[in-house]
């Protein structure tokens, strides 16, 4: 099992999502992510190895530490908006 950790913008994203999603959000990414952190598909950007995990219209940006055995969640946004600007991450 992984630890799962939050990036300090990942509660800003959390609160623009509606309330009814947010739930499901969480709970998706600590039973599914945290025991399975390849249940998403693998995300090329600028030789950065990132992954992303599809719950509805919203993605999951995350990466994976297997030697500290962390996933670490980068971003959660719309599907439209959540590739923009990656190069901060």
């Amino acid at each position: 099992m992984y630890k799962v950790l939050y990036e300090h913008n990942v509660k800003k994203d959390l609160r623009s999502l509606p309330k009814k999603l947010i739930k499901q959000v969480l709970d998706r990414i600590e039973s599914m992510l945290a025991n399975n952190p390849l249940a998403g598909a693998r995300l090329e950007y600028h030789g950065k190895k990132l992954y992303k995990y599809r719950v509805r219209d919203y993605r999951v940006i995350y990466t994976i530490n297997t030697e500290k055995n962390t996933i670490e969640i980068y971003r959660i946004r719309h599907r439209k908006e959540v590739y923009q600007n990656l190069d901060v991450i």
